[in-house]
């Protein structure tokens, strides 16, 4: 907030304006509950691997190898079924 008031612009109106674009249509609901699951799917996989006493630091990285592997076997693939 501190920057934001420095730089003579109302936090409180940002934070209004950043809830409303995100939940205020149903458009902004599915776009946020979209952005929002690949990182719910890593925390998931992170607190799994905690709950059986095994650290896993990469959960980062894992996330972007597989959008990166996708994107790879989309792109080499083009005429793949659908399941691929």
């Amino acid at each position: 907030m501190i920057p934001l008031l420095i730089q003579g612009i109302d936090p409180v109106a940002g934070y209004r304006d950043m809830i409303l674009l995100a939940f205020g249509s149903a458009y902004g609901l599915s776009e946020t509950i979209m952005k929002a699951i690949p990182l719910m799917l890593a925390g998931l996989g992170v607190a799994i691997a905690f709950r059986m006493l095994v650290w896993n630091i990469g959960a980062e990285g894992q996330l972007y190898m597989g959008a990166f592997g996708s994107c790879l076997v989309a792109y080499t693939w083009p005429n793949a079924p659908a399941w691929v």
